[in-house]
């Protein structure tokens, strides 16, 4: 990131982030429609944590509303579609921690309690006896049940209680 570009949150539909992401990138490409504006914009933001929401990097707010078409009317583009709109401007401290990848386990420890929140077990209240951040499995002791069990589940499926 050269240091005169700014970081701007652009909603979008969920789901739709990787696919809003393609089309600005093929209207900035060597053919595409906006390949003027290039140089004005930097690098394109998703973290699957922020979902409905890209952050794109960009000299002015200016050539973002460019990019997805917000002033149709005035510069002749299409709107892109799936996108709702620019939210604003971020500091760059906080696009920052916002654009880094975060690890699934990130805030589990070992005999912390948890709630299953996906398969066959939702719902249960278990205890954290072993997580791999190299696989993202954690191993559970559940406690409500008669029979003691140990499941293994990937990060996702869990969430602290």
């Amino acid at each position: 990131m050269s240091e005169s570009k700014s970081y701007y949150i652009v909603k979008t539909k969920i789901g739709f982030e990787e696919r809003v992401i393609n089309d600005m990138n093929a209207r900035l490409v060597d053919f595409g429609s906006l390949k003027d504006i290039r140089d004005n914009i930097g690098e394109i933001y998703h973290q699957p944590h922020m979902r409905g929401y890209i952050i794109v990097e960009s000299d002015e707010e200016f050539f973002v509303e460019k990019l997805i078409g917000k002033d149709w009317r005035l510069d002749n583009s299409i709107p892109l579609k799936n996108v709702k709109g620019i939210l604003g401007k971020m500091k760059n401290d906080d696009a920052l921690e916002y654009i880094q990848p975060k690890s699934p386990m990130e805030g589990f420890n070992v005999g912390m309690m948890i709630e299953i929140s996906k398969g066959a077990f939702r719902g249960e209240r278990a205890i954290i006896s072993e997580l791999n951040e190299k696989t993202e499995i954690v191993t559970l002791q559940l406690f409500d049940t008669a029979i003691p069990m140990t499941l293994k589940l990937s990060a996702n499926q869990i969430r602290a209680f």
